[in-house]
């Protein structure tokens, strides 16, 4: 989710920097009023990268079960 937030947002904040704060055409504005979308952007980056963070410490710290573990007796 976060990574989708910076791509959508970081693509605003391009578009706005390219026309100069015009609007483009086929573009909707932002809804959340006085913050801007590299503000935005960098709040999705921070989510997508705490989450990565701990998707990365789950798969480090995982603990396989033995073979066995499953067998009945």
């Amino acid at each position: 989710m976060g990574f989708a937030g910076v791509i959508y947002f970081g693509s605003q904040y391009l578009n706005e920097e390219v026309t100069g704060g015009g609007k483009l055409p086929y573009t909707t504005p932002i809804v959340i009023k006085n913050i801007s979308p590299e503000s935005l952007e960098i709040v999705f980056a921070v989510i997508g990268m705490v989450g990565f963070g701990i998707f990365i410490y789950g798969i480090a710290n995982r603990v396989d079960k033995p073979i066995d573990f499953y067998k009945n007796e």
